[in-house]
């Protein structure tokens, strides 16, 4: 757990590194007509651990609550966000108790970081 606790912030300081290197030889050169690079850190749904498919329907079974799912995703959001990217993305969330989970736990961590959540549909409309 230590190992890829570590990888995950190394992602983003590297992420960090590059956009900040990129970003230092554009602005020598002259005026680069760019916009900064933002970095964001990424975490994926609850179904894509299960790797069984779920991640496309959202149906976890009904042993998964709210409770569950931000105990899930705590750690992960606690390590990205000291990591300090510029951004959080919650990436194709399939489940509306998930989307729920997430934006109480970003409130409960006292998380200030810009967040998007993306979602994943069943039918392209509707979340279960």
């Amino acid at each position: 757990m230590q190992e890829a606790e570590s990888l995950l912030e190394k992602n983003v300081r590297l992420a960090i590194d590059a956009r900040d290197e990129f970003w230092n030889a554009v602005n020598k050169n002259a005026e680069s007509g760019y916009n900064k690079a933002l970095v964001a850190g990424s975490i994926g749904s609850y179904g894509a651990f299960l790797a069984d498919g779920s991640e496309y329907s959202g149906l976890y079974g009904q042993s998964i609550g709210v409770a569950e799912l931000k105990d899930f995703h705590r750690r992960r959001l606690q390590v990205l966000a000291g990591a300090s990217p510029d951004l959080l993305a919650f990436e194709t969330i399939p489940s509306r108790l998930e989307t729920q989970a997430i934006v109480e736990l970003l409130e409960e961590e006292d998380i200030h970081i810009p967040s998007w959540i993306s979602f994943s549909t069943v039918d392209g409309e509707h979340a279960p």
